[in-house]
């Protein structure tokens, strides 16, 4: 399988395993490696890398919105349960 557009068709297993992973029920490290692997190797040399880490969740999200010209500090303790628009 591949991403193909209209082309790729996601099997169940592949989704279930999706699932999994999200949620954390199942650990699939190698089936995830390739998966970054794949797009490590799209990266043009010299490529900034932005992450953003679960555990320091708002902190990263909030630095890595200000490093991109957005507002600073624009996740808080009292908005973390509001959808922001796209």
């Amino acid at each position: 399988t591949g991403s193909k557009g209209k082309e790729y068709r996601v099997s169940e297993t592949c989704k279930e395993i999706a699932r999994q992973a999200v949620w954390g029920t199942r650990h699939y490290q190698e089936h995830l490696y390739f998966n970054y692997q794949f797009h490590l190797e799209g990266l043009p040399d010299n490529a900034k890398v932005l992450t953003i880490r679960n555990e320091h969740l708002m902190n990263d999200w909030n630095q890595v919105e200000q490093y991109i010209g957005g507002e600073k500090d624009i996740i808080t303790h009292d908005n973390a349960q509001t959808a922001f628009p796209v």
